[in-house]
């Protein structure tokens, strides 16, 4: 699959800002609609300099209104008061959203954000965000209206494999740019930054927190931020194995997470001597990854640990990182989602590969699904993934990421 994006149509009119229309499950303080429409309505700080949005959101649609969890959640929503504040009109559709209000593409660009809500689970443990229909009825607009405009949709494309390609293909056949992802790739580092571009590896490990599938999303796109850095690119999985419980424990104590690694890793979080005990009592889950090129990756999810590591290995070079994510309410990460989702809309084109969160999607599937059949069979149960030949290269060049460090004590 070539990672080359298609050209955007030229929009029919010239504002001052490019126009957004914001396709959104819920809105309740501190859900990713809030830390990211919040910075487009009111600005945010980025670097410790004031920005002002470059896009204006002019419509939006909100599927869950109230409480979002049906009463079972004491978050609510906070949507409907702040568009209405800010002369926003809501929608009750998609299609009407991008028309704003008549038939037709009215916007510049769709920004999908299809997290969190009150969303059935299936028995894999995966939460059935509707991003697939949420964009399907994008696509379906302008398709009706014979007009194509870049859109965005937050963390992986899709829980299932097969919508995650067809949504991938389906933009990429009718000409739409696409762009997915999530903000911790952008996080601010310590220790070694990234790996360095062309250098071979072999092995590499993530540590951080879970869930397994609402942070599994987030852990495998970092992982694939330092691994499609290496020689050779992305070249695509083969097979992924999902362990939890019992059986991610007995993995790690004999090691069939790489030892070495995930010791690297874990020294980068300055854990102090009971927490890291602790580890041994908590949920764990931990995927094992096996890319086409013999690249083997693990990603290691500990249960409260609020913390991230990278550790990688190669012939020649090796590598240990710390990444740090603030903290609500600031929640600064997201000011550099939100520059590059900017950058995008304007450009047209990709911060980083849409093939990377195609990756990240069809792989976090797999490994849910192998983390309940291991548990079932009581062995581990790899799953093979023949529909992952999926092979990108990226250099980070269009990347608007961290520096340095935010406040300490707000940084975990």
């Amino acid at each position: 699959m070539s990672s080359t994006p298609p050209t955007t149509a030229e929009s029919t009119a010239a504002p001052t800002k490019l126009r957004v229309a914001a396709i959104l499950t819920t809105y309740f303080r501190g859900s990713h609609s809030d830390v990211v429409i919040g910075r487009l309505l009111d600005g945010y700080l980025l670097e410790g300099q004031r920005r002002e949005p470059e896009i204006e959101v002019v419509s939006a649609y909100l599927e869950l209104l109230g409480d979002p969890y049906g009463g079972e959640d004491p978050r609510h929503d906070i949507g409907v008061d702040l568009f209405d504040q800010a002369g926003i009109p809501l929608f009750d559709s998609v299609a009407e959203a991008i028309g704003l209000g008549q038939p037709g593409v009215a916007v510049d660009a769709v920004l999908v954000i299809g997290e969190h809500g009150g969303y059935e689970e299936n028995i894999y443990g995966q939460r059935l965000y509707p991003r697939k229909r949420l964009v399907d009825a994008a696509l379906s607009t302008m398709w009706g209206a014979g007009r194509f405009v870049p859109m965005f949709t937050d963390k992986q494309l899709a829980w299932r494999t097969r919508d995650a390609i067809r949504m991938y293909e389906d933009c990429r056949r009718l000409g739409v740019p696409l762009m997915a992802g999530s903000s911790i790739p952008l996080c601010w580092r310590t220790g070694d930054q990234t790996w360095p571009a062309g250098h071979t590896m072999d092995a590499a490990v993530v540590v951080g927190f879970g869930g397994a599938d609402i942070y599994g999303t987030h852990l495998l796109e970092l992982s694939q931020s330092f691994t499609e850095r290496r020689a050779g690119g992305e070249s695509g999985v083969e097979r992924v194995l999902g362990l939890t419980g019992a059986q991610a424990h007995t993995a790690l104590a004999e090691g069939r997470v790489d030892p070495s690694l995930y010791r690297q890793a874990l020294d980068m979080l300055d854990l102090q001597p009971e927490d890291e005990a602790r580890l041994s009592d908590v949920g764990l889950d931990i995927f094992e990854v096996h890319h086409r090129d013999g690249l083997r990756t693990w990603t290691v999810i500990h249960e409260g640990l609020n913390r991230f590591g990278v550790a990688a290995r190669g012939p020649q070079t090796s590598t240990a990182t710390r990444v740090w994510a603030q903290r609500g309410p600031a929640f600064g990460h997201f000011s550099y989602l939100v520059r590059n989702i900017e950058q995008f809309f304007i450009t047209g084109e990709p911060r980083w590969p849409t093939e990377r969160v195609l990756l990240v999607s069809g792989v976090l599937d797999a490994a849910m699904r192998s983390r309940h059949a291991s548990k079932i069979e009581g062995v581990p149960v790899p799953v093979s993934t023949p529909e992952l030949d999926v092979s990108y290269q990226n250099d980070d060049v269009n990347v608007i990421d961290a520096h340095g460090l935010p406040v300490i004590e707000d940084a975990e």
